[in-house]
């Protein structure tokens, strides 16, 4: 039998791309997302056999399942605090609460953006400031240790 041909190979892969529908599974992530700028992901793809149903070749198909890998993947320090915006609006806060928690981390956004570190560094202090100002009152414990964590952890980035 001789071997596919380039054209070949790519139908194939353009039907199993068409058909088959992965199931992706992150197995690990080292180490934890908020201590470091890049992580390593591993990552599990797993297909189900029934992708294969219509594909045609001369010969028997092999499918080699699970495929794993591990890729870095970057987090920049900007990325980390639109995350941490995010969880202060997922939080329910009252609209002056999160407004003040959030403009903190608009301007520390602001600043990296413009290559002033250290300014980004003194707003996410003082977003962890108020946060603390905020604990048992406006702030739950869990939410204010939370943010703390986060915002230390983006600090320590940005100090690395």
């Amino acid at each position: 039998m001789k071997p596919p041909t380039p054209k070949a190979v790519s139908r194939i892969a353009r039907t199993v791309a068409r058909f088959a529908t992965p199931i992706v599974t992150v197995a690990t992530v080292t180490p934890p997302l908020t201590r470091t700028a890049t992580v390593a992901v591993t990552v599990t793809v797993t297909y189900g056999t029934g992708i294969w149903e219509g594909v045609s070749w001369p010969g028997p198909v092999m499918v080699v399942s699970p495929i794993s890998f591990t890729a870095t993947i970057a987090i920049g320090a900007s990325n980390a605090i639109i995350e941490l915006t995010s969880c202060v609006k997922a939080m329910g806060l009252d609209w002056g609460t999160e407004n003040s928690l959030n403009s903190k981390l608009e301007n520390a956004i602001k600043s990296l953006e413009k290559g002033q570190v250290s300014a980004a560094i003194r707003q996410l202090e003082a977003f962890m400031h108020q946060g603390e100002a905020l604990r048992g009152k406006k702030l739950t414990e869990g939410q204010a240790d939370y943010l703390a964590d986060q915002a230390q952890a983006i600090v320590d980035l940005l100090r690395a």
